[in-house]
């Protein structure tokens, strides 16, 4: 009888502990996951668009895709047709409107630098606050600029200084 007892304590015991252990497991839940993680991200990427040749080519060191914005990172963009190149330590894109950090902007005429921009991908307008500028006969600086889609610049309090040959 003795027997019987231990053997039905060792088999409770073996089919309890099961159910202890798992029962020590924590589960993640919602609250504990980040709402700042990416859906996609993408690293060391480039991009190609034609029409119906090849017109821009571009790359880009991060892409963090989220719902409803994209977070860029050292984003450079070269339009073969136009010979212009775009270039952003960071970028942020909400709602057809793209914000660039660091952003740099030449083509055969001038160079242009601003800290900050705004570049609105319908209108395909820029703007932003302080800006330099650099030519072959001037160099400028200035603030509150606009820049159109026929790349004409509009600025408000600036300051030339022309390149003068001797």
């Amino acid at each position: 009888m003795g027997k019987i007892v231990l053997f039905v304590l060792i088999l409770i015991v073996i089919l309890i502990y099961p159910i202890y252990e798992n029962s020590k497991i924590s589960v993640i839940s919602d609250n504990n996951v980040s709402k700042n993680l990416p859906l996609v991200k993408f690293f060391k990427g480039e991009f190609f668009s034609y029409e119906p040749i090849l017109s821009k080519e571009g790359n880009f060191k991060v892409l963090e895709v989220y719902k409803n914005k994209y977070l860029l990172f050292d984003m450079n963009v070269f339009n073969i047709l136009k010979k212009e190149h775009f270039s952003s330590k960071q970028g942020y894109l909400k709602n057809n409107i793209l914000h660039l950090i660091a952003f740099r902007y030449k083509n055969d005429k001038y160079s242009f630098f601003s800290d900050e921009v705004f570049y609105n991908l319908k209108t395909k307008n820029i703007k932003g606050d302080n800006f330099f500028l650099t030519s072959v006969d001037y160099n400028a600086t200035g603030r509150k600029f606009f820049i159109d889609s026929k790349r004409d610049i509009k600025a408000n309090n600036i300051s030339f200084y022309l390149k003068v040959n001797k």
